[in-house]
């Protein structure tokens, strides 16, 4: 009787270990920077959604795909923004877009040659797909 009883508090201290892990890990994430540098050409930040340029009086708000001066922003979702330097940008998912400088429209240039894009997909969306 005492191994099983020693046996029952070694697998207990286990999952209380992996689950204090599992808890920390997730709580770590939200001490992340609440923006990200997009431009190393010029001075560009997104936050959340919103993509703002700082110039000589502060921080001005850049609309998607609408010029902010010279600033046009991809067809894209700001979140999924890595870089962006006027007039080239590159998403999560390694796929390049490149604006017309003539006409100010974004035209997808696709991925490099052996990147496989990836998404990140939540359990939600992967059962709602196996419903169909």
């Amino acid at each position: 009787m005492p191994r099983a009883r020693a046996f029952f508090y070694v697998s207990a201290g286990i999952l209380l270990l992996a689950l204090s892990h599992h808890l920390g890990a997730r709580s770590a994430t939200a001490q992340a920077l609440g923006f990200r540098v997009l431009g190393e050409n010029g001075p560009f930040i997104a936050v959340g959604e919103s993509v703002y340029e700082m110039d000589y009086y502060g921080w001005q708000p850049v609309p998607p795909g609408s010029p902010g001066g010279d600033v046009t922003l991809p067809p894209v979702p700001v979140s999924s923004l890595v870089l962006y330097l006027g007039g080239q940008a590159i998403t999560q998912t390694g796929e390049g877009w490149i604006r017309d400088g003539n006409t100010g429209v974004w035209h997808s240039v696709g991925t490099p040659p052996g990147v496989t894009p990836a998404q990140r997909q939540t359990f939600g969306q992967l059962k709602s797909d196996y419903r169909k």
